[in-house]
């Protein structure tokens, strides 16, 4: 036995079962992979409690109870996946979508590596905890809805599921260091309108040529320069008519110190005449001090564990930290076994190891932090 108390072959059978309850957003729907994970946190004897908060979409909380002489400790990782990739994409038959093949290092299929392996990760940790003296309660959030905005997270704020936490971590890929930092998602529609006869479309395309220059030029020691991306684009009615309309949608990544608000004006401002610029989401930006006494703790232990440089790094990735971080006013740190930036790879996996090892991690910050 492994010593989490969990063998290693269990835990890659549980991530495999959970990568194969497809949970992709969109469309959104995490009942299949809820119900694996119910009955694997009974089996390991815990107690979780399920919500569907609106239809399909599904949190999982468990809350381990203490002694109430520590704030609890929220270890968060999210259940929906990004949509799979089919096809051309995968390099063999372990490559396909939601295969949760265990190779006998990597598990492979859609989510293995963020954040299902984040979410079995956090499993084994509390379970290594069980029987032992917690000074505070330790919370397993488990989310729906990470994808579209944070409904999960939203919602256990709303009913005050998460009330008195100190602290949270959050399970995203980080490839096991300590991320401190994420940068803010701004979300806006573009709408262009055909003006004089000329092409809607064309104007579009111009505008998307500058709109890099409306953006800060600064830089973040931990998450670099603000970035821009198309998500998606659509205009015109038919090849032989001049398009009267297009829409982009742009993906602006935003550092902690920007102002929201001052950066949309100045997008709308430089698109000048012919163009409407709204709001679709703001996720706000999540930074804590590598100083804060929390984030020297996760440092410190994921040091212990690994021996990997005990610097924090960044992460531009979205997900429940931008929720839960401002709301509750508490440090988060971001720590998981996947690798950054491979989130929607074709071929999606993890190494066994790693979960394990992010596992290791997190027992010691909630020992840490809890005063077991």
């Amino acid at each position: 036995m492994d010593w989490t108390g969990v063998a290693p072959d269990a835990v890659a059978a549980l991530l495999g079962r959970l990568i194969r309850c497809e949970s992709p957003d969109p469309p959104g729907d995490e009942r299949k992979v809820a119900r694996v994970l119910v009955r694997a946190l009974r089996d390991l004897g815990f107690s979780p409690e399920v919500e569907e908060f609106a239809p399909h979409r599904l949190n999982v909380v468990v809350r381990i109870k203490g002694q109430g002489t520590r704030a609890p400790l929220v270890f968060c990782a999210h259940l929906d996946t990004v949509p799979a990739v089919t096809g051309a994409g995968a390099r063999s038959e372990h490559d396909t979508p939601f295969s949760g093949h265990f190779d006998g290092t990597h598990v492979h299929g859609r989510g293995a590596n963020d954040m299902k392996s984040g979410v079995v990760a956090m499993v084994c940790a509390a379970a290594s905890l069980q029987g032992s003296p917690l000074g505070g309660d330790l919370i397993l959030a488990f989310t729906g809805g990470a994808a579209a905005g944070g409904l999960g997270a939203k919602r256990l704020l709303a009913r005050k599921a998460l009330s008195g936490a100190g602290a949270v971590v959050i399970g995203a890929p980080t490839g096991l260091r300590v991320a401190l930092a994420q940068k803010a998602a701004l979300w806006l529609r573009v709408a262009a309108r055909n003006t004089d006869g000329q092409s809607a479309v064309v104007a579009m395309m111009g505008f998307l040529g500058r709109v890099q220059s409306a953006l800060p030029h600064d830089r973040h020691p931990l998450l670099g320069p603000v970035t821009a991306q198309v998500g998606t684009i659509a205009g015109g009615t038919a090849l032989h008519v001049i398009p009267e309309f297009c829409v982009a949608e742009l993906d602006l990544r935003l550092l902690p110190h920007h102002d929201p608000d001052r950066i949309q004006q100045g997008v709308q401002d430089m698109a000048g005449d012919g163009f409407t610029v709204t709001r679709i989401a703001l996720m706000p930006a999540v930074e804590t001090p590598a100083d804060n006494a929390f984030a020297a703790l996760c440092l410190a232990q994921s040091l212990a564990v690994t021996g990997l440089p005990s610097d924090p790094v960044g992460v531009a990735s979205v997900a429940d930290a931008a929720v839960l971080g401002p709301a509750l006013g508490v440090p988060v740190a971001m720590i998981g076994p996947g690798q950054p930036g491979r989130t929607g790879a074709a071929d999606d996996s993890v190494l066994l190891a790693d979960v394990m090892t992010a596992a290791r991690i997190h027992a010691r910050i909630a020992k840490g932090w809890l005063g077991v």
